[in-house]
Parts: C-alpha cells; sequence; structure tokens
C-alpha cells in the first residue's frame, strides 16, 4: 500500500459493533431497520427461519431442506460476533403488532483468501441473503445489498460474488436491478455467478438520525447496552 492509499486492507477489523451500517428503509410493511447482528437475535434468527417456504429455503441454501437446524442459526450468528473482518452478518427487522422487533431479512458475506484470477484475484468476499416469503419485493433485498456493500468498502472490498439459482427469478432481477454482473457457470447447471462492484457511499443525515434513534431504542429494551458485542 503506497502512501497515496488510504483505503482499509481486507484484514482491517470493523469496528467491534458497526454502528456505522445501521440503516434504514421505507417499505409497505413500515420502516425496516437493516442492522450488524447481535447475540441477542438468535431467537430472533430461529423464529424467522422457521417461516421461510421450502422454496426459500431451497434457493438460499442450493439443497432440499424442511427447515434451518438451530446448530446453523447459532453459526450464521456467531460469526457475526466473531470480530473478524473476513465476516460481516446483518439482518434486517420491522416492528410487528405486538410492538417487537421482527427478523425479516438475513444477509452476509466472508472473504475469499483463494488466488483466483481476474476479478477474484482483487479483494472478493461470497455473499448470500434471504428476505421473509411474506415481505419479498418490497425492496428488503436492496435495503441489504446496500448494507452489504458499505461493509465490504469499509473492509476494503472489490467485490461481492455470490452463486444464484436460475429458478429463483427475484434474485437474479435484484442483481441486475443493483448493476451486478451475471453470468451462467459453466462447470454448474441452474447456477448463475454473480459479481456485485463495491462502490464507496455515505451515509444521508436521515440515516445517522435513523441509526441514533434505534441505538437509544435498544439501549432502553436491553439495560446490558454495552454487551452488544462479546
Amino acid at each position: 500500500m503506497n502512501a497515496q492509499d488510504t483505503s482499509p486492507s481486507p484484514s482491517s477489523p470493523l469496528p467491534r459493533y458497526a454502528t456505522q451500517l445501521i440503516q434504514s428503509a421505507q417499505v409497505p410493511a413500515g420502516c425496516v431497520v437493516v442492522r450488524p447482528v447481535l447475540a441477542q437475535d438468535l431467537g430472533l434468527l430461529d423464529a424467522f427461519y422457521r417461516t421461510l417456504t421450502r422454496q426459500t429455503l431451497h434457493q438460499r441454501f442450493h439443497v432440499a431442506m424442511p427447515g434451518l437446524s438451530e446448530a446453523r442459526i447459532q453459526e450464521a450468528t456467531r460469526q457475526g460476533l466473531a470480530g473478524s473482518a473476513d465476516h460481516l452478518v446483518i439482518v434486517a427487522t420491522l416492528i410487528n403488532d405486538m410492538q417487537e422487533e421482527q427478523v425479516v431479512g438475513h444477509a452476509g458475506w466472508v472473504i475469499d483468501r483463494g488466488g483466483d484470477e481476474g476479478p477474484k484475484a482483487t479483494p472478493v468476499a461470497d455473499f448470500a441473503l434471504v428476505v421473509a416469503d411474506a415481505h419479498q419485493g418490497q425492496g428488503i433485498g436492496a435495503a441489504l445489498m446496500k448494507v452489504l456493500m458499505q461493509g465490504g468498502q469499509a473492509a476494503g472490498l472489490h467485490w461481492l460474488r455470490a452463486g444464484v439459482l436460475t429458478d429463483n427469478p427475484s434474485m437474479l432481477g435484484l442483481m441486475h436491478k443493483m448493476g451486478c454482473w451475471c453470468a451462467p457457470l459453466p462447470d454448474e447447471d441452474g447456477v448463475v455467478e454473480v459479481l456485485a462492484k463495491v462502490v464507496r457511499e455515505r451515509a444521508a443525515p436521515r440515516q445517522r438520525r435513523v441509526r441514533d434513534r434505534w441505538l437509544q431504542a435498544w439501549a432502553r429494551l436491553h439495560r446490558g447496552a454495552g454487551e452488544m458485542a462479546p
């Protein structure tokens, strides 16, 4: 890295709890808050995955499954709390009719430390996301992608990469809408490789206000506000 290059390297750690990644989006169901995952989200994630249809689970994990095991949910949550720049795990939440926080989307990336050629030779992370069936097509996936990219920029990434099944037109449509490069994988039938260019974005003043309000509300709900990360 030369003296003029001030961007972080892929090994630069994200903050202990990356409050700068807290964003919001207005959707038909209300105001969605997208934020890094917390240890306290385990129960919310468990409830979230139990609502997903088999088709949605298959599109997310590329294998048929009746549901997601508790061990796999715990693994996904622990990755986001590990304090490593190699992982980012985020959730999208809404306040439901019971005035309780509800997870309606889950996403994350993990840095690929391999030595591939082409754009993969630059800092790249493999990403995935899933949105609750009842809330698909409302802009939540796009909100999750924006935060994944923001976190990727903070970690020094150049690309986010995913494999999307051809029978997942909603995800492919979102990727095209966001300007991603998409092409069928020649050695995997029914899978499209997606490459999303990580771009630099600054949080608007409104987003910073939303972030501050969420932190204040979280502190009121959880008296151990200082325990947001292990």
